[in-house]
């Protein structure tokens, strides 16, 4: 049974760090800026404002919603930056990222991914929502189910099932009192006073 929204996240599939230069981005892997290559001390050059670093990683999520039935499916394909940047900054690094693993030798994964979170974005803006019609229908039958069986408990519990009325009316009628109220009709001919039931006799 699922309620409300449940994120299932796969393991990060890749990570790496993007360095923002005022005259391009570079893509180094993995994510350590002290690796090799990585042009020296960048954490430093970072914190003084020379460049900017952004740790940019492919975490794939798919997100269910619904109460008994799962109504909703979002599937997330785009990759997640660790930092602060506007729109022009996402998607220059974002291409910088996929043009960087786009270039691995063929056959490996990080060229399906590439492509996957290419065709996503072209397709579905990175995010696409599925609405499940089944989920729904799941859930209406349960309610009509659910109300038919409140609105029947109600109605055993208000009048007892048939063989309990008629157990009661025949007690009613020995002890001398209406069958359908139970109010005494002892002495009394014709029809019940309170209720207008025709008096039966024992």
């Amino acid at each position: 049974m699922t309620v409300g929204p449940r994120s299932e996240f796969f393991s990060p599939l890749f990570g790496v760090t993007a360095v923002l230069r005022p005259d391009g981005i570079e893509v180094i892997a993995p994510w350590d800026p002290d690796a090799p290559g990585s042009d020296g001390d960048l954490w430093t050059r970072a914190a003084n404002g020379e460049i900017k670093l952004v740790s940019v990683s492919y975490l794939p999520r798919r997100t269910l919603h619904g109460m008994l039935g799962i109504t909703q499916e979002i599937m997330d394909r785009k990759l997640t930056f660790y930092e602060v940047l506007n729109d022009e900054q996402s998607k220059a690094v974002q291409e910088a990222v996929l043009q960087r693993l786009e270039i691995e030798p063929a056959g490996t994964q990080y060229r399906e991914w590439a492509a996957e979170i290419r065709e996503f974005d072209r397709l579905y803006g990175g995010t696409r929502t599925c609405i499940l019609v089944w989920g729904y229908v799941w859930n209406a039958m349960f309610a009509v189910a659910a109300m038919i069986g409140l609105g029947g408990g109600l109605d055993a519990a208000m009048h007892g099932p048939g063989w309990l009325r008629a157990y009661r009316r025949k007690k009613r009628i020995k002890q001398g009192r209406c069958a359908r109220c139970g109010y005494s009709v002892v002495g009394i001919t014709g029809a019940c006073p309170e209720c207008g039931e025709p008096r039966q006799d024992a």
